[in-house]
């Protein structure tokens, strides 16, 4: 069992969990007990900074592990998520997809800032944009990733309560 530690303006201050107890037999060959299962960190962070459905993230981590208060309201509350899934509504659309150098990105803005931000399959953020005023409805940008290696990425949208993220695909020529 490890602490883990979270930084950033968005997670909740403060512990979770309580000390572990150590017994007085307790050798340097054994492990401390779990408080909290890692597979409930990664859950927590699925949906909270993903905005990842959590029927999705029980299909991903394979059982349903119960989320913690890791970070601070982000805009992904479920019931606008529901709202905006039952009603098909895509906010962001991105091609071509897989992509070698540029993808552009079509998405619905309510106004006001807009931001991207491309993760890598580890969850480093390898860029962030933010458009500081757009115009109300739809908008195009083109975004350069020429420098990025073939794999995986994630890019995540932001506007005003919106948030989305797509899966994204670079491939070499």
């Amino acid at each position: 069992s490890l602490p883990m530690l979270f930084f950033g303006t968005q997670v909740q201050s403060g512990i979770i969990g309580n000390n572990p107890q150590i017994s007085q037999n307790t050798t340097d060959r054994d492990n401390l007990p779990m408080h909290i299962d890692f597979r409930s960190v990664y859950a927590s962070v699925l949906h909270q900074w993903f905005c990842i459905p959590e029927d999705k993230i029980r299909e991903i981590l394979f059982k349903n592990y119960q989320t913690i208060p890791i970070l601070k309201s982000t805009g992904c509350v479920s019931s606008i998520h529901d709202y905006n899934r039952s009603l098909g509504k895509e906010y962001m659309v991105v091609y071509p997809n897989p992509f070698r150098d540029k993808i552009t990105i079509t998405f619905e803005s309510m106004g006001g800032e807009c931001i991207f931000q491309l993760f890598d399959n580890q969850g480093k953020i390898l860029s962030d944009k933010s458009f500081s005023e757009t115009n109300t409805g739809s908008n195009h940008e083109t975004m350069y990733f020429e420098h990025l290696p073939s794999g995986v990425y994630y890019l995540r949208f932001q506007n005003q309560d919106i948030f989305q993220v797509s899966t994204l695909v670079r491939i070499e020529e």
